[in-house]
């Protein structure tokens, strides 16, 4: 994808954030093994970390914070987060509340964006709520899919059949079952494969549901060394995927993401 300017069809996964008690050790950590710069922005913002590959924004570090300024209890602590867009934030979270799931953080304005909210699904995978108008400083990432950014997201839970319809009903996301992988659903947005949806026995049994998200590397070996001397640590083998060679790990927050060689 080309540099992005205007802001993602509704449902689709457009920016990623890592929430960690320790922002610190997290930029530390990103920088050796992605590569990225870390910048920090004005309080207000609502990141107070965005990183950048080669100058353009492809994640951030959210700061989390209630209405009265309280940090709320999220478990797991340090999770990377992906963020669907929308176009009105508060009829999503809405839909978030009337359909099983549940809102961690109420939509809130942001400087650099429009609104966001952060909501938990029916299984329990914590996302994000992303609305972005046309003037938007930060509509998402500048670019996905490439090395750098972050290339896939697949949400992991124990009954993918069941949390389904959820999605549909909130985003809009037109999921169907891939015929020749049971358990395994596709999230398409405008005739297009946006994400995936899959049963949590294919991740570590360590892994809760969640939102995985893989960022595209140059060299996935390279990458899994570093990581672990970075403090992280690599789960189980690579695997092949219709992107490329991939693998998970965590890192040293315990927050999970997955690593794919693109082509």
């Amino acid at each position: 994808m080309s540099h992005v300017t205007a802001p993602y069809p509704p449902g689709t996964p457009c920016w990623v954030d890592l929430i960690a008690p320790d922002q610190r050790l997290a930029v530390d950590f990103y920088r050796r093994v992605l590569h990225w710069e870390a910048e920090v922005l004005p309080h207000g913002s609502g990141h107070r970390t965005v990183f950048r590959f080669k100058g353009r924004p492809v994640a951030g570090i959210n700061t989390i914070r209630n209405q009265d300024g309280s940090i709320p209890e999220l478990s797991p602590a340090a999770v990377w987060t992906t963020c669907l867009a929308t176009k009105d934030v508060d009829a999503a979270a809405e839909a978030v509340s009337v359909d099983g799931g549940a809102v961690l953080v109420p939509g809130a304005d942001r400087t650099e964006i429009s609104r966001t909210a952060l909501v938990r699904d029916p299984s329990g995978a914590v996302f994000g709520l992303w609305q972005a108008d046309a003037e938007a400083a930060l509509p998402g990432a500048a670019f996905v899919g490439k090395i750098g950014s972050f290339a896939w997201n697949e949400l992991y839970t124990a009954d993918p059949a069941a949390v389904a319809p959820f999605y549909s009903t909130v985003l809009g996301i037109e999921v169907t079952p891939v015929e020749s992988a049971p358990g395994i659903y596709v999230f398409t947005v405008d005739g297009r494969p946006v994400a995936a949806l899959s049963d949590s026995e294919n991740l570590p049994r360590s892994a809760y549901p969640t939102w995985l998200t893989y960022f595209a590397v140059a060299d996935l070996d390279a990458a899994r060394t570093e990581l672990g001397r970075a403090g992280g640590s690599v789960l189980g083998d690579t695997f092949d995927t219709p992107l490329g060679r991939a693998g998970v790990a965590r890192d040293p927050q315990d927050a999970f993401f997955g690593l794919v060689q693109l082509p």
